[in-house]
């Protein structure tokens, strides 16, 4: 509760007519707080269409930096729409921090017990949608009490209504836990895996049964097993997991952090439980609750105490969802999809490109085929890295869509495996032994680093790259500055940059840094 007219974020939303011009409730608080300027750029924007979310300034008395102006819904489906417009408005414009008044509950006649349900339908629509968000926080500000205590009633709800065990008390005797990650799994997997489960309970003490995966389409099977207390029950129970893998030719499976949550039991103690029924892990994932540790290239004899705090690497979510545009995997590793011309998808990458590729000292280029790269290793890997920045990080601007040359030979192995350092030198190492970058597309489609092949294309990926704290690149570094060379425990920087003040050039020294989205086929006209 309190006013949104104080609030201290990057934007705050203003639920207005079609005129921008309100006077009246929270948008006429908001319009005289801000004043005469930004009434005066509100005239220019009108009239705003209903669906509309604009964006101005907030002027000289408010403690943002921006307003967010829509049309106030008059119901919660269109509550929940247009707070999904604003937040997608935040994304467009790099912004972290948005507060939103009790949308819908004036003028617009919502009960606040709809209302927050569809704002939260709306936030969790666009997260679904946006994997790498730039959004860290978004508020909700409520001005009356009555409304405040309608908002509560109605969270509660909302929280209920996501907990799996209140949908099927018995599934508590078939799985570890119907909260937390085992809630998140079940949440992320849909109502047939939970039909499945309640159609094989209730299940003994260390049971142990196999489902489908429903709607991770990233994933074949999903395995639940009864929640253990001790040490004994953990090796029993993952001789069993191990069992059923084997008797089903299952090859890989990711194991929760068994046992640390609801009861308790060390990361330590869970890993020596483990060693028992695992001889040599390539690489193994451990979801717990709220965060997920990756493991990677870590023989079992190492999994020390000392070893274990030093190599987890932790970030915010326990499951990593594939991106909204990807296609059904099948439990597959990697799919090339060749886009349709006529798509939003390829026309959205297809502008962007050519946009970016224009330059007075270039040819202009024609897009000839634009693939989208799904690969669940390397997304996964990706996306760990990039939490774990965004963790540490939380201000700044982790992510950046870069562009990166390749030749027809090298773009199959990044296709398949990533990037990869050892490719550095081929064209350029003027700034680092890395993985190199740029800004614009122009510069990655010049011949001396694009090379056309046989039949005159070129290749160029538009890569997702993790940027994080920013260094001065030097010609012979192999891998970031120190962030405080008098301190080592304060890390390294995370990428290198031709310029600290305009950044054009981006170097990564971290293979699961970048992520190749977008392979572009295209040619010089």
């Amino acid at each position: 509760e309190g006013d949104i007219t104080k609030e201290m974020v990057d934007v705050i939303v203003n639920s207005t007519n079609k005129s921008l011009d309100l006077n009246t409730g929270v948008s006429g608080a908001i319009l005289k707080a801000a004043g005469q300027s930004v009434v005066d750029e509100c005239k220019k924007q009108a009239p705003l269409k209903a669906g509309a979310a604009v964006l101005t300034g907030a002027g000289a008395n408010l403690h943002c930096d921006f307003i967010i102006h829509m049309v106030g819904p008059h119901s919660a489906a269109e509550v929940r729409s247009r707070v999904k417009n604003v937040l997608e408005r935040c994304e467009e414009k790099q912004i972290t921090t948005v507060s939103f008044p009790a949308v819908g509950t004036g003028g617009g006649g919502v009960k606040g017990e709809d209302a927050i349900g569809a704002m939260l339908q709306g936030f969790e629509d666009h997260l679904a949608q946006n994997i790498s968000t730039v959004i860290k926080l978004i508020y909700v500000v409520i001005d009356r009490d009555n409304v405040l205590q309608e908002f509560q009633k109605g969270l509660k709800t909302w929280i209920a209504n996501t907990q799996v065990e209140n949908l099927n008390p018995v599934l508590n005797r078939c799985m570890s836990l119907c909260a937390g990650v085992s809630g998140a799994i079940l949440k992320a997997s849909g109502q047939t895996v939970v039909n499945e489960c309640k159609s094989k309970a209730p299940q003994p003490s260390d049971g142990v049964i196999l489902t489908k995966a429903g709607n991770l389409s990233n994933i074949k099977h999903i395995i639940h097993m009864v929640g253990q207390t001790n040490e004994k029950g953990i090796s029993s129970s993952m001789y069993k997991v191990l069992r059923m893998c084997e008797e089903n030719k299952i090859q890989s499976v990711s194991f929760p952090a068994l046992g640390t949550g609801k009861f308790v039991r060390s990361e330590i103690q869970i890993s020596k439980a483990k060693q028992r029924y695992l001889d040599d892990p390539k690489m193994l994932n451990v979801l717990q609750e709220q965060e997920t540790w990756l493991l990677q290239e870590l023989p079992i004899y190492m999994m020390t105490e000392t070893v274990l705090s030093v190599t987890l690497l932790v970030c915010f979510s326990a499951i990593i969802h594939p991106p909204p545009t990807w296609t059904k995997m099948d439990g597959r590793d990697l799919e090339i999809i060749t886009l349709q011309s006529d798509t939003v998808e390829y026309k959205n990458i297809e502008t962007a490109f050519l946009k970016s590729s224009i330059h007075r000292d270039e040819k202009p280029v024609q897009v000839q085929q634009i693939d989208r790269i799904q690969s669940q290793s390397q997304w996964q890997r990706y996306c760990v890295l990039k939490q774990a920045v965004d963790k540490k990080y939380p201000k700044l601007r982790n992510e950046r869509q870069l562009y990166h040359r390749t030749t027809k030979e090298i773009c199959q192995k990044i296709n398949k495996n990533g990037f990869n350092r050892s490719f550095c030198g081929r064209n350029a190492a003027y700034h680092g032994e890395g993985t190199y970058f740029a800004k614009e597309a122009w510069y990655s489609c010049q011949d001396k680093y694009s090379n056309p092949d046989d039949k005159s294309l070129k290749y160029i990926y538009r890569a997702r790259v993790v940027t994080g704290s920013l260094c001065k690149s030097r010609q012979a570094m192999k891998e970031p500055d120190p962030i405080n060379p008098a301190d080592p425990r304060a890390g390294l920087h995370d990428c290198a940059v031709d310029s600290l003040q305009n950044p054009f050039i981006f170097v990564v020294f971290c293979d699961a840094g970048a992520y190749p989205e977008y392979l572009i086929t295209f040619k010089s006209i």
